[in-house]
């Protein structure tokens, strides 16, 4: 049976979460002013930040300086308090993701919408985007085999042919990116998302 509390259990979950998330370790200020930051654009032209690089030399300098007493202070001074660490134990994250996970297949049950687009989701991420990196919540598999290996002659192959070019007409309903394609898919009529749901399901056809 649907639990009318359901949303607000996996909100208060999600915000437990956060809040221990929010407790792990981070870099010191000493570290962040010693240590460099790339600035740069990922494969799919994302923003991304990395920080804590230090050059070999620049260390070996650091290290120097704290050997003479310069620089950082000495061992004789008040020494600065460590940043606490927190560790979480594995059966707390289980138990709290397990809460989570039962709220969101709940209300995954009850909208047959969402959960259309989340197969598809997950469907298209193998097919469409066989490099990327993002993942799916829902634990569906699709293989997908190369035809062109079992064919002596593929160029002659008119349903090969036909696959290919639908395959590139649906391209330009889909993002650049696989971060973008749920939303993506979320803005498409029913009949599309089922145009969709048929190609990525295609993929996996196999009678060799």
């Amino acid at each position: 049976m649907a639990d009318d509390e359901a949303e607000a259990k996996l909100s208060d979950v999600e915000k437990r979460i956060d809040t221990l998330s929010a407790r792990s370790e981070a870099y010191s200020p000493e570290a962040l002013e010693q240590a460099g930051t790339f600035v740069f654009l990922d494969y799919y032209g994302r923003l991304a930040i990395e920080r804590g690089f230090v050059k070999p030399g620049e260390a070996e300098a650091v290290g120097d300086e704290d050997e003479d007493g310069e620089g950082l202070q000495s061992a004789g001074g008040p020494a600065k308090p460590k940043a606490p660490s927190i560790s979480h134990s594995a059966a707390l994250i289980e138990d709290l993701t397990a809460h989570k996970t039962a709220a969101l297949r709940i209300e995954l049950a009850n909208n047959p919408h969402v959960a259309l687009i989340a197969v598809v989701h997950a469907m298209l991420l193998r097919v469409a985007y066989p490099y990327n990196s993002e993942q799916s919540a829902l634990q569906l598999s699709l293989t997908h085999e190369r035809l062109e290996p079992s064919m002596k002659n593929a160029e002659s192959c008119r349903g090969l042919s036909a696959f290919n070019d639908l395959a590139e007409n649906y391209g330009h309903h889909l993002p650049g990116s696989p971060a973008d394609l749920f939303d993506r898919l979320l803005d498409q009529p029913q009949d599309m998302v089922l145009s969709l749901l048929a190609f990525g399901a295609a993929h996996s056809v196999n009678a060799v």
